[in-house]
């Protein structure tokens, strides 16, 4: 029987501090890697989905053992390349993980490195021969997350992968905006937009409805001074009505990067059922 590769995870927690805030900040890291493994994987499409689950607990500072179980993929369609699906994809998943996390020890470019640290796990692959794409953006995104939520910890986190000690002390930020050859492509929509979760401080994303919940930032500064001066009244089933602009980055590849949505203009609260959501697109050229 094949050894199961061990991975623990190794986090310090200060003197008299928060246990709710220590374990946010925990659930935010464990998401964090949960993002770089479904992003890693998604090299073979985005049917594939694993999740990191935790096995065992360690007294003193937290010491969390997990493992890796893929919860959605096709396996016919992949045993046509490789004899075990399952063993194939793991193995893949563990080695990419562990040369990208390495990057955090790093002084290697890692825009650059990433991609090509995948790339060479699936030549050294028995997927190789599977039709594969590296999801680049998803990949840095993951990574940046992970140094982001690594911060406020007493010491950095180590991750240990059988016994090599990985320490996570690298800061690396990432938004999709800053890679060579994207495009920025900006529409309009007037209209009402129902609210689905509001920001009363004024400071946070709404959550509204089009076609999908989404969330917008309020850029129109005067709406927020009425906003924070009590002078907005919101009920159930509200709209807000006013333009909402979309930004939608687009890499050479024609992949959507990112999307950032931002409401403008606002016009006030509409009560339900007394206008109608009226889209008025126009796209501004950059």
């Amino acid at each position: 029987m094949k050894k199961e590769t061990q991975h623990v995870l190794h986090l310090e927690y200060s003197e008299n501090e928060s246990v709710a805030e220590f374990f946010a900040k925990t659930t935010d890291l464990l998401q964090g890697i949960d993002d770089l493994s479904n992003a890693i994987l998604s090299s073979f499409g985005s049917d594939i989905q694993t999740v990191a689950v935790i096995s065992d607990l360690h007294d003193g500072s937290l010491l969390a053992t997990f493992e890796d179980m893929l919860i959605k993929f096709d396996e016919q369609k992949i045993r046509r390349y490789v004899k075990d699906p399952r063993e194939a994809l793991i193995d893949f998943l563990i080695a990419g993980r562990r040369g990208l996390l390495r990057l955090f020890e790093s002084e290697e470019d890692v825009k650059s490195h990433a991609p090509q640290i995948l790339e060479q796990t699936i030549e050294q692959s028995p997927l190789k021969a599977y039709e594969y794409k590296i999801q680049t953006v998803e990949v840095l995104k993951a990574l940046s997350k992970i140094s982001q939520k690594s911060r406020g910890f007493k010491m950095p986190p180590t991750l240990t992968i059988d016994d090599e000690v990985i320490k996570i002390v690298r800061d690396f930020a990432f938004s999709p905006k800053d890679m060579e050859g994207v495009e920025e492509q900006v529409f309009h929509q007037k209209g009402a937009f129902t609210i689905k979760k509001p920001d009363l401080v004024g400071t946070s994303k709404w959550t509204i409805l089009t076609h999908k919940a989404i969330e917008v930032k309020i850029r129109d500064k005067e709406w927020i001074k009425t906003l924070k001066n009590h002078e907005v009244v919101l009920g159930c089933g509200d709209k807000i009505e006013g333009t909402l602009t979309t930004h939608s980055y687009i890499t050479q590849d024609l992949e959507v990067a990112e999307v950032e949505y931002y409401l403008d203009d606002i016009v006030g609260i509409v009560p339900p059922n007394k206008t109608k959501q009226i889209p008025l697109i126009d796209a501004k050229e950059n």
